[in-house]
């Protein structure tokens, strides 16, 4: 992707901080608000696509801007460096996710579906065919009758499709197995691949990044 492709996702973004009702909103409720918008991106956008740098670094100049000075969106009033804010709060930052190292770890990350309330069913990694978007592309929207923003709790409820093409039917099976498991007081749970490709679950940022370098 350029970053003319990630101008959409971009405006979405100030769009989303800058409104005015956001006027009012403490320090708390800005970083709150920064933790929803940057986990749609995390979640929605890199489980699909990888992000051009300049597209990061803009992401991360309007969050920061939006921390310390709100809409106005004023660089000059940031008291941290960006990168310190992502640490987490056991290592004196603010727990945000980064980016840029969600960017780099997409091809490490699977998820593991019980609730089905936090996994995309397009985007996410629960498959082991992988992101089913990039399987299927939005052909499979149709063929699969399932919304490109849906989760994979609201495609729960939906009967089996027969389908002619071998590797739809396959991904019926392995949306069986998710049914056979599901719980809805469980939560998914979010996998790092390590060695030999075997995933394990999500831990502290120090270990995380030693099974990926692994």
């Amino acid at each position: 992707m350029s970053l003319a492709d990630c101008l959409p996702l971009l405006e979405k973004i100030r769009s989303r901080i800058g409104s005015w009702q956001n006027i009012f909103l403490s320090y708390a409720d800005r970083l709150q608000l920064l933790s929803s918008v940057i986990s749609i991106v995390t979640n929605f956008w890199i489980s699909a696509f990888r992000l051009p740098s300049g597209c990061i670094a803009e992401i991360e100049h309007i969050c920061s801007a939006f921390l310390w000075s709100g809409p106005d969106l004023n660089a000059t009033k940031a008291k941290v460096a960006w990168r310190d804010v992502c640490l987490p709060k056991g290592e004196g930052g603010l727990g945000l996710k980064s980016i840029v190292e969600a960017n780099k770890a997409r091809d490490f990350l699977r998820k593991e579906v019980y609730s089905g309330k936090q996994t995309f069913f397009w985007f996410d990694h629960w498959c082991p065919l992988g992101p089913l978007h990039v399987v299927l592309g939005d052909r499979g929207v149709i063929d699969l009758g399932i919304p490109l923003s849906a989760k994979v709790t609201a495609a729960l409820h939906r009967q089996r499709r027969q389908h002619r093409v071998v590797l739809l039917n396959k991904i019926e099976d392995e949306f069986d197995k998710v049914r056979a498991r599901h719980s809805a007081a469980k939560s998914d749970i979010v996998l790092w691949r390590g060695q030999r490709n075997k995933f394990f679950p999500r831990f502290s940022t120090k270990i995380t990044w030693s099974l990926i370098r692994a």
